[in-house]
């Protein structure tokens, strides 16, 4: 694991395009379900995205009576 941290920070700090190819085993672990639905999940990283990156990814039209017309 040491090994990997190690090419994964040269990689990212490299400034160039990178490709870090890893071996992983497949293993199925027991995790606790998950208590929010699909949708929910989506709007919740499309907020984080945009509080943390200060970006409006989805937006509301304005009605068309303040839209001036």
């Amino acid at each position: 694991m040491d090994d990997f941290i190690a090419r994964f920070r040269s990689a990212v700090e490299g400034g160039g395009p990178t490709f870090i190819h890893a071996r992983v085993e497949a293993i199925r672990e027991k995790v606790p379900p998950v208590q929010v639905d699909e949708i929910e999940n989506k709007y919740r990283l499309i907020r984080y995205i945009e509080r943390t990156e200060g970006i409006a990814i989805l937006t509301r039209p304005q009605p068309a009576s303040q839209l001036g017309r």
